[in-house]
């Protein structure tokens, strides 16, 4: 599973987190709550390396447009 969100999203993921602790999280710069209309390119950047590599070895191609949260 995997949770995006917008870096400027007033609504952390954490209570969802703590519920799966084997989510990812992915943390789309320059959104906030509708990170899909926002920044599309990394909603879809994220989205598309999720489903082509669901335990995250895609991550880093990424990494210039979707960054990992700690």
């Amino acid at each position: 599973m995997q949770i995006p969100t917008g870096n400027a999203d007033a609504e952390r993921p954490s209570r969802y987190l703590q519920l799966f602790p084997r989510t990812r999280h992915v943390e789309i710069p320059n959104a906030g709550h509708v990170i899909n209309l926002e920044n599309p390119v990394g909603f879809n950047a994220a989205v598309s390396a999720f489903a082509r590599h669901p335990q995250g070895a895609a991550a880093s191609l990424f990494s210039h447009i979707v960054s990992p949260c700690p």
